[in-house]
């Protein structure tokens, strides 16, 4: 048999959506490809629905509705629901847990081998970016 594995390709995004609108086709061919796809949601996507800021109980479940519909897009490009990853910052507020986050992608780096990052323009992802490559 033979491994189709070429590798692991990390996904950095700061919300659930951003990772299908910014480069969904990337993916889909990356993973007919044959690589590993993994893709990492750094907040929980819940800061803002209709217009106004969510709390408590509301808040998560609007949080789970869209890792629900993130799940299933992934599904359809064909990255598989274990290759997602749920940091769960707090959406609108990344900046102020920037060394959590590196921590985090650091490990998750380090812990499946991943050598090439994408990653959106957003500031507060590319401050989380830029740290551990300096």
């Amino acid at each position: 048999m033979v491994n189709m594995n070429k590798g692991v390709r990390l996904v950095l995004t700061p919300h659930m959506d951003g990772e299908v609108i910014g480069m969904g086709g990337t993916i889909a061919i990356l993973v007919k490809s044959g690589y590993q796809v993994v893709v990492v949601y750094l907040t929980d996507g819940a800061a803002a629905y209709e217009g106004r800021v969510l709390q408590g109980s509301e808040r998560q479940k609007y949080s789970s509705r869209r890792k629900s519909e993130a799940k299933e897009a992934l599904g359809i490009l064909g990255c598989a629901s274990d290759r997602l990853v749920f940091l769960d910052f707090p959406d609108a507020r990344l900046a102020e847990y920037v060394p959590q986050a590196v921590d985090e992608v650091v490990d998750l780096i380090l812990s499946t081998g991943a050598n090439v990052i994408y990653a959106p323009p957003q500031v507060s992802t590319t401050q989380i970016i830029g740290r551990p490559t300096k």
